[in-house]
């Protein structure tokens, strides 16, 4: 039996130098792992056998004494420390993570969302400082101002200048910003809101919005409208469709803009208010006169506001944005009538010592008044509501008659001799038409006025003069159109029932008082300014000449349809021998009328009138515009080809509907292009102001559209002419 001092001994170095179980173990617990029962079992079994041999004891309780003390130093227990470091690393790292993504996505968003409002403002402030800026340019008042100034500083003629305050007036009210804003931008009295969402609406309408998602999956639209419309093709309505959403966003950021207004006071004046309060003060019996009644001034930012909400309306030719754009013409329409004239609009001295007064857009002339009515009819008409479209359409050409009437009698006053003649009669110069409520025949509802030479009309406003004559041609197609079915008409209408060939023969009498009128007018124009009028260095007569021109051979296009459809009745007789064209050389149809007899004779007058319109529109393009040549039509068709690579057939046949329905085969001459900046010091004679560019344009689209449907009629006459009149 060895000594106590051996196996103490032989039990420290066991325990210096472990087994290689035991250091397997103690590994797998550094490293967080628990060990396995068996491993601790066979470690603690091969330390007991080890102590055995070492101390020689062989006796079983001295063996148990020693399992004892080895199974306490290696326990097999759970380990709370291990357990909660094995799963909490794995917690910590996947916490780890998630921040990360976290972060990530946090910082992305913070990203884009910067660059969202950067691009958001950017744009806005783009808008402000430079696109608004350059529209409103147009009618500020300071560049008109310098404008007028130049023209007075020409010794231009005072037709001249009239002519040019006319085309500035008009310009106004498609304006959208007060001509009297500095800046050129928004209104600051909007606010931050109210000035985002015009511009907004301004980006809407003129820059357009995209296609809407929904149109895509044939779904209602944002605005409650569908997208789909089974009698066109897919392809025009989708080439279409961003024009149309760009309005309906226009229209709603606009009533945005028109509630942010009222919220800082502004708003247009009710006069149905203002006659309501003086009725109830004249029913009490206070004896208020109707002077005393303060009807307030418009504001221009709202007049502009209201303005453009109602061309808005009109542009997208739903019926329900029409019956819209109706009721914001109407209190446009009343808050002129009835507001006062704006007291600081401006004047520039003449060098002979008198006043020129600046146009305004708040000042209700004649002019625009008639304008507005010819709006306001014309959308009635196309409602389908013709009693309200002839009870408008009258009274716009009543006011300008009224006023043109006044400007007469004063120069008649002026200048006592001059002579004038005082009989009524059929060949006056112009004739205004309204319908008293006794008369029952529309014939007699024409009154005819002195008959003026051009020199004693010379007062007449340009401005006046083309709203008169739209509201003419406006009036000639009301009675020349027949009532659709579910039309609302009155028991008086000259348009129903038996009475559709009267409704005709009116439609010629006022087709007949335009054509005198702007015989009359051009007879003037050739007076005043002499016959070349294109040649002038300013392009403001020139333009009003090419415009009366223009309407005349849209009055031609008129007469050659009504006296078709008189003609086709065989036993109609006129009252009134119809009006022909003037006495030129003979024309193509006259000379083939003589040889060929197989033409009907019914035929003859009205290809006779398209033939001379046709003269006309070939003209007007001839002065405007150039036809584009063969290498810009295929550069141009380049360019379209270009633009439909990657695209599909619907998006293709699209483009191709829309460049078919906007022939434009033309291109406008450098002399009649807009030219700012450094064009006008390299040709300062022949520059074209800015306020005409857009009439320019518009002239030269309706010239090259009615030269387009005046071929395509002229083909069909001659064509039934020759087979005998037979369909």
């Amino acid at each position: 039996m060895l000594p106590q001092r051996t196996v103490s001994q032989a039990l420290k170095r066991i325990a210096a130098r472990p087994s290689s179980v035991a250091t397997r173990n103690a590994n797998l617990i550094r490293q967080g792992r628990p060990r396995s029962s068996l491993a601790s079992a066979s470690s603690s079994a091969a330390d007991v056998r080890t102590a055995q041999l070492a101390s020689g004891v062989s006796h079983p309780k001295h063996a148990s004494s020693l399992i004892v003390r080895a199974q306490r130093r290696y326990s097999t227990a759970p380990n709370r420390e291990q357990v909660a470091s094995t799963f909490g690393k794995s917690f910590v790292q996947f916490i780890l993570t998630l921040s990360k993504a976290a972060r990530i996505t946090v910082y992305t968003a913070l990203v884009l969302v910067l660059l969202g409002a950067t691009a958001f403002e950017g744009t806005h402030q783009y808008v402000e400082r430079k696109v608004l800026p350059r529209v409103a340019q147009v009618v500020s008042a300071d560049r008109v101002t310098k404008e007028i100034q130049q023209l007075l500083a020409d010794q231009v003629s005072e037709e001249e200048l009239a002519c040019f305050i006319s085309w500035i007036e008009e310009a106004q009210d498609e304006a959208w910003t007060p001509p009297a804003l500095r800046s050129g931008g928004t209104d600051p009295r909007l606010g931050i809101r109210g000035r985002h969402a015009l511009r907004s609406a301004f980006i809407a309408a003129e820059w357009g919005s995209g296609t809407d998602p929904s149109f895509l999956f044939n779904h209602t639209s944002f605005f409650g409208q569908t997208t789909s419309n089974s009698e066109s093709s897919a392809a025009l309505q989708r080439a279409a469709s961003s024009i149309e959403q760009g309005l309906q966003y226009a229209e709603q950021y606009l009533l945005v803009t028109l509630y942010e207004a009222e919220r800082k006071g502004l708003r247009l004046p009710e006069p149905a208010v203002q006659r309501a309060k003086l009725l109830a003060q004249q029913e009490d019996g206070t004896g208020i006169n109707t002077a005393s009644v303060v009807v307030p001034e418009i504001d221009p930012t709202v007049l502009a506001l209201e303005m453009r909400l109602a061309s808005v309306r009109e542009r997208q030719g739903h019926p329900r944005s029409q019956r819209r754009a109706l009721e914001s013409y109407e209190r446009i329409f009343d808050a002129l009538s009835s507001a006062a004239s704006p007291l600081d609009s401006g004047e520039v001295r003449h060098p002979s010592g008198s006043t020129i007064p600046l146009p305004s857009s708040t000042t209700a002339t004649s002019a625009r008044l008639v304008r507005i009515a010819t709006k306001i009819g014309t959308l009635y008409h196309t409602l389908g509501r013709r009693d309200q479209a002839e009870s408008w359409l009258l009274r716009a050409v009543e006011l300008a008659s009224e006023d043109r009437l006044a400007r007469l009698e004063s120069v008649l006053q002026a200048d006592q001799s001059s002579t004038a003649t005082s009989n009524a009669s059929a060949s006056s110069s112009w004739a205004f038409w309204r319908r008293s409520s006794s008369a029952s025949d529309p014939s007699q509802s024409l009154e005819g006025t002195a008959a003026v030479t051009p020199t004693e009309a010379s007062s007449s406003s340009p401005s006046l003069t083309r709203a008169l004559i739209s509201a003419l041609l406006g009036l000639s197609v009301w009675y020349a159109t027949p009532p659709k079915p579910g039309s609302h008409t009155g028991a008086d209408s000259t348009a129903t029932g038996t009475s559709w060939l009267v409704s005709l023969e009116e439609a010629v009498r006022v087709q007949s008082s335009a054509l005198r009128l702007v015989r009359l007018e051009r007879e003037r124009l050739a007076a005043v300014e002499g016959a070349n009028l294109a040649t002038s260095s300013h392009k403001s007569s020139a333009l009003h000449s090419l415009w009366v021109e223009m309407n005349e051979g849209t009055l031609g296009v008129h007469l050659a349809e009504t006296l078709y459809g008189l003609q086709a009745q065989p036993q109609h007789r006129r009252k009134t021998p119809p009006p022909t064209p003037q006495a030129t050389s003979k024309s193509g149809v006259e000379k083939d009328a003589l040889a060929n007899s197989l033409l009907n004779n019914r035929y003859i007058l009205p290809l006779q009138w398209l033939h001379q319109s046709r003269t006309q529109t070939s003209h007007i393009l001839s002065t405007l515009a150039t036809p584009i040549t063969s290498a810009e039509q295929q550069a141009l068709a380049k360019i379209r080809a270009k633009r439909d690579r990657g695209l599909g057939e619907d998006a293709r046949a699209g483009n191709a509907a829309v460049d078919q329905a906007l022939p434009m085969g033309y291109k406008l001459r450098p002399e009649w292009k807009a030219a700012d900046g450094k064009a006008k010091a390299d040709a300062p004679s022949g520059r074209l102001d800015v306020a005409l560019a857009t009439p320019t344009f518009r002239l030269v689209r309706d010239a090259n559209r009615q030269q387009i449907e005046i071929d395509r009629l002229i083909s069909v006459l001659e064509r039934k002419g020759r087979a005998g009149g037979k369909l």
